[in-house]
């Protein structure tokens, strides 16, 4: 599917979700069967929110991790990092870089990196956006999520 920028949604809905730990306030459309271009502009939109999609296309949001968490995700993006640059046969990612992978979820590991080969051969409009493929190696840490309301889901990570 060719993503297409400059498109204009006008949902015009808001809504503020606040509950002891999180106060969240999102611009959205209606969130079930939106399609991979009104999740693009969605996540867009709520940049203030990390946000996954599930292979149901339940939309999940990311709430920030503990301390302790993001020092050892740095360590591992560093650590991916490092080895990629040495091997300089792929691209590493972190955390906030989305990809649909062909169950149609969007995902967005603590870090992953793919392949040059794998890269290339995907083509421009794929790597817009979120790509298109599922990374060839991803590194994450998922703890249950709390269930908000039928619509909306929110994930603890301890990434």
């Amino acid at each position: 599917m060719r993503l297409h920028t400059g498109t204009v949604f006008d949902w015009g809905a808001m809504a503020k979700i606040i509950t002891a730990e999180y106060a969240l306030e999102l611009q959205y459309p209606p969130f079930e069967n939106m399609t991979d271009e009104e999740f693009l502009h969605f996540c867009e939109q709520n940049k203030h929110v990390t946000i996954e999609r599930d292979e149901n296309h339940q939309t999940l949001f990311m709430p920030p991790v503990t301390s302790e968490s993001s020092l050892k995700n740095l360590d591992i993006v560093v650590d991916l990092g490092i080895w990629n640059r040495k091997l300089q046969s792929g691209l590493a990612f972190e955390s906030s870089g989305g990809f649909f992978i062909p169950d149609t979820s969007m995902k967005s590991p603590d870090a992953d990196w793919i392949s040059n080969e794998r890269w290339n051969a995907l083509s421009e409009d794929k790597r817009k956006g979120f790509a298109y493929m599922a990374p060839d190696l991803q590194r994450q840490h998922i703890a249950a999520p709390v269930v908000f309301d039928s619509l909306i889901q929110v994930k603890r990570a301890c990434r």
